[in-house]
């Protein structure tokens, strides 16, 4: 039996007693719990065991509060801050940041804070208003999109540690903050407002990655890029340009259609576009066939009848009537779709792609749709060149769906990446959490 009690505020004090039974590896840790209220006060917090064997947390909301308990790893775990307490109000059996009390504080005892720098042209965007809404303890103080203008707040950059960052044309995120890396030596968190990230990462985030936390705004976009691969399945299945032609002639010209249950997508880069595809296909009653750079890992969702590593993208090809590569762009998938894959692409398949365009190679796949001899066709949103040059051969084939990587660009899908960011993301931050969808630097994705 492990007590901590907090001693707090002589005004108002609250206690109260938590047990919690857990598995086998330890028999049982209780908690005291004191809340102080320092007029005009808000609750300090908190919580722990010391057993490196409890079950996952949990979070019991207590007036306010978030207790969590069951901190694994043998070590006291941050997993929240003091808020609206002084060290002072604490008495003398509270100590700062040791396992004491568990709690980590911000230099100078007060609550955690997020100086935040932003990287986005703010310019017509009104998805950057969600901005206003950031919780206490958070402040955007500084922002631009070219070093030259950020240069000049040098004061204000010394003393950013979250950043978010938003594609700007015209601008290499990657290089602007290769150079800004320098000036933000308190840097914790950089989130990308977008899922993929190949366009920003840069040698000091990977020379850093142990010290800043990189995420991004995946699941943001992946049900829209599912809609639209199973409209490019409903596109060819069904033969929609037929019928286009066919009005445009005034021809009552009758044809056999395909179903598409019982057809089988193959997904390259079974991340969470790639599962949101495989989710919409099972629903049509397709099989669902990936490419995974795990293929052991197991799929929790049941949606894949058979998964492949890296190195069977030819027998994915040869057993799919459509392929969706949802792949992040990486040294290792840049091209990875090539003349190879698609000569073992099955006869009469449709490519398409709603990840990024350079993991297919575009000189193979218009040679391949020129000869007709193994693809049907293929549905493009994403391309190696952006925007596509008016002189690339992809405009004149009949046989290509395309559109202009606008797949996902719904009415609200950049407010929605930058809501993540205010109300699940920084929170967490705040809090002394990891915010969601943390990406390996190294690895792309």
């Amino acid at each position: 039996l492990l007590s901590l009690p907090l001693v707090t505020h002589h005004e108002c004090m609250r206690t109260c007693r938590v047990a919690i039974l857990a598995a086998s590896e330890f028999l049982f840790c209780s908690f005291a719990l004191c809340t102080a209220y320092a007029p005009p006060a808000t609750p300090t917090l908190a919580l722990l065991s010391t057993s490196n064997l409890v079950n996952p947390i949990r979070e019991r909301p207590l007036g306010g509060l978030a207790l969590r308990g069951g901190l694994g790893n043998g070590e006291f775990e941050r997993r929240s801050f003091l808020q609206g307490a002084s060290s002072s109000a604490l008495g003398a059996g509270a100590v700062k940041g040791s396992a004491q009390t568990g709690i980590k504080m911000q230099a100078g005892g007060g609550p955690r804070t997020a100086n935040l720098l932003l990287l986005a042209d703010e310019k017509g965007d009104a998805s950057l208003k969600e901005l206003e809404r950031l919780p206490k303890g958070a402040t955007v103080v500084a922002r631009g999109t070219t070093f030259e203008e950020l240069e000049g707040q040098k004061e204000a950059l010394a003393t950013v540690n979250v950043v978010l960052v938003s594609h700007v044309l015209g601008v290499s995120m990657s290089s602007l903050l290769s150079k800004l890396w320098p000036l933000l030596p308190r840097l914790e968190w950089i989130y990308a407002r977008s899922a993929g990230v190949d366009h920003l990462i840069c040698k000091e985030m990977i020379a850093d990655k142990d010290r800043v936390l990189f995420t991004n705004a995946r699941g943001v976009f992946s049900h829209s890029l599912a809609e639209y691969t199973m409209l490019a399945i409903g596109y060819f299945s069904k033969d929609l340009a037929r019928w286009e032609r066919n009005k445009a002639a005034k021809a009552w010209d009758r044809y056999l259609v395909k179903d598409i249950k019982g057809s089988t997508l193959g997904v390259v880069g079974y991340g969470d576009i790639g599962r949101a595809c495989a989710r919409l296909a099972k629903a049509y009653g397709m099989k669902v066939v990936a490419v995974r750079r795990r293929p052991d890992v197991a799929d929790e969702e049941g949606l894949v009848d058979a998964c492949y590593g890296p190195d069977k993208v030819n027998d994915l090809m040869a057993v799919s009537d459509y392929v969706v590569c949802a792949a992040p762009l990486t040294p290792s998938t840049k091209g990875m779709i090539s003349t190879k894959e698609l000569a073992a692409a099955k006869h009469g398949s449709v490519v398409i792609n709603v990840g990024r365009g350079a993991v297919i190679d575009e000189d193979a796949l218009i040679d391949a749709l020129r000869s007709g001899k193994r693809l049907r066709g293929a549905a493009l949103d994403v391309f190696t060149t952006e925007p596509l040059p008016e002189d690339s051969p992809l405009w004149t084939l009949d046989n290509l769906l395309l559109s202009p990587h606008n797949a996902d660009q719904t009415a609200d899908f950049l407010n929605k990446a930058v809501a993540q960011f205010v109300d699940e993301s920084m929170p967490a931050f705040l809090r002394g959490d990891k915010p969601l969808n943390p990406v390996d630097v190294t690895s792309g994705y």
